[in-house]
């Protein structure tokens, strides 16, 4: 029999917890308060664990740990691409950012920037302004030689006159569905020119019309920060922009080890006066129990890999309390990452939105718009995907 110990009042199997391939990964990274666990000598890396790195969008992390104690070996290419990819990625932050404020855009880059390496699928680009300021985006962004995402919407040839440009931004964030393919009502995906990468434009932080945050609460909180390149952008407060992070995990219905680790860099560079700020934040947007419930998994999950939590952790669990719904799902799961948010746990939280009238007033924009047949098949065939993914 394996040896035993009690985790929160559950009796666990140590063994299980040093097998388990998620706490591995964690303990092989480390964190801003350990540093990562050495891998023994005979050992390199674990393809197993990169797999589990990338579905958890840290393989960067993993990476560089590795490098770091010189265990690369096949991974080394991956590596060497990482080190090429990413300020070729920075650099397209920058650029954009450049272009919308060049152009007189209201505009904050959000969840794009992380407190450790990472190279992210897209950057996130939040429209501070009403329908107008979104379409000015787009054409911004047309005249700029960024094209649309969804085929066939705009051509480039077509875009000869000023006319053409706004008509393009037009049809470009005009709600659209097709074979599987769609513009959203609060969203538009543009590529850059020059690299491919994905650009969210978004009008509102919502999922199809239901927002989970209210922008016009941001207004005070948008800065211009430095990137490692040298560059700046737009973007914003960092405990702002961590709100946004746990948010965002419940609208897609999974947390993920790369919103472990934006939660603990962050809270690494937090004091008491930051850690107040989040709460105002969370309090104020109406996602108090999500924050506690994200707060909870990060506890949970720390503790199973190091097991101890550093006291600026216990000060964040101490503040915003614990919820035992969720934890008995993580350990049932085995600390499976990505952790899926039980359904019970998402209702809760849209309760809790109930306080916000802008919300609610979604919501019924959103059951409306589901009188189309073709609507509410879009939006339920969303909603099952999400409760099927395992990653995103």
């Amino acid at each position: 029999m394996g040896k035993k110990h009690r985790f929160n009042g559950i009796v666990l199997d140590q063994e299980l917890l040093l097998q388990n391939l998620s706490l591995k990964l964690i303990r092989t990274i480390g964190s801003p308060f350990v540093p990562g666990e050495e891998i023994p000598a005979a050992d390199k890396e674990s393809l197993e664990l990169y797999c589990l790195a990338v579905n958890n969008k840290i393989p960067v992390l993993y990476l560089e740990a590795l490098h770091q104690q010189g265990k690369l070996g096949e991974l080394e290419e991956k590596y060497s691409e990482w080190k090429a990819k990413y300020p070729v990625f920075i650099d397209e932050v920058e650029k954009v950012s450049k272009v919308l404020e060049d152009g007189g855009v209201s505009f904050a880059i959000y969840k794009t920037i992380k407190p450790y390496p990472a190279l992210l699928n897209d950057i996130d680009l939040l429209i501070m302004g009403d329908n107008y300021m979104y379409r000015k985006a787009a054409e911004i962004l047309l005249r700029a030689h960024y094209s649309v995402e969804l085929p066939g919407i705009v051509e480039a040839e077509s875009l000869t006159d000023d006319e053409a440009y706004k008509r393009a931004a037009r049809l470009a964030t005009k709600p659209t569905s097709r074979k599987g393919e769609h513009i959203s009502p609060t969203s538009t995906n543009f590529v850059t020119p020059d690299h491919n990468i994905l650009i969210d434009l978004r009008k509102e932080l919502a999922m199809n019309y239901t927002l989970w945050m209210d922008k016009n609460n941001f207004r005070e909180y948008i800065i211009r920060a430095k990137l490692c390149s040298g560059g700046e952008i737009k973007t914003l407060t960092p405990e702002l922009d961590l709100a946004c992070t746990v948010a965002h995990t419940f609208s897609e219905h999974l947390y993920l080890l790369g919103d472990y680790y934006t939660f603990l860099f962050q809270l690494s560079k937090m004091g008491e006066r930051e850690v107040n700020e989040f709460a105002n934040i969370v309090r104020d947007n109406e996602i108090a129990f999500a924050a506690r419930v994200f707060i909870t998994i990060t506890a949970a999950l720390y503790q199973a890999a190091h097991g101890v939590l550093p006291k600026e952790l216990q000060v964040m669990c101490d503040k915003f309390g614990s919820d035992n719904n969720e934890l008995k799902n993580i350990i049932r799961n085995n600390f499976h990452t990505p952790h899926r948010y039980k359904i019970i746990t998402i209702v809760k939280t849209l309760l809790e939105k109930t306080k916000d009238r802008k919300f609610r007033r979604s919501v019924l924009k959103q059951i409306l718009s589901m009188i189309s047949p073709a609507q509410a098949k879009l939006v339920i065939g969303e909603l099952i995907k999400k409760r099927k993914k395992e990653a995103y």
